[in-house]
């Protein structure tokens, strides 16, 4: 087993790497991971922050383990922010959050 991102705790097999690799575009990548590290019974009660709404009565969904999440996304920013994905809407919000997240987690 190999970690998802150096450092993050977050590890996959060798032949789950493999698999992604082949994808070539960035949708198709995160779909690929997350169907890895997620069931889709888990991702159907859940959203990836646990504050997305899910019925009138107020009630949020669980949150994704943000750890697995926040690996998911630096792999993401490693394999896929280059210069055409930098201006990209997407690109520019991952990068936010991965930035932000990080800043508030040093505060505290």
């Amino acid at each position: 087993m190999i970690e998802l991102v150096e450092g993050s705790g977050v590890f996959w097999y060798t032949q789950h790497r493999a698999y992604c690799s082949a994808v070539k575009n960035w949708s198709a990548y995160v779909n690929a991971v997350v169907d890895i590290f997620f069931s889709k019974e888990k991702l159907a009660i859940s959203c990836a922050m646990g504050n997305e709404k899910k019925s009138k009565t107020g009630d949020s969904r669980q949150p994704l383990n943000p750890l697995i999440v926040h690996a998911i996304i630096g792999r993401f920013i490693i394999l896929f922010l280059t210069i055409d994905y930098l201006y990209s809407p997407f690109a520019k919000m991952a990068t936010f959050k991965l930035f932000f997240c990080s800043y508030l987690n040093q505060s505290h």
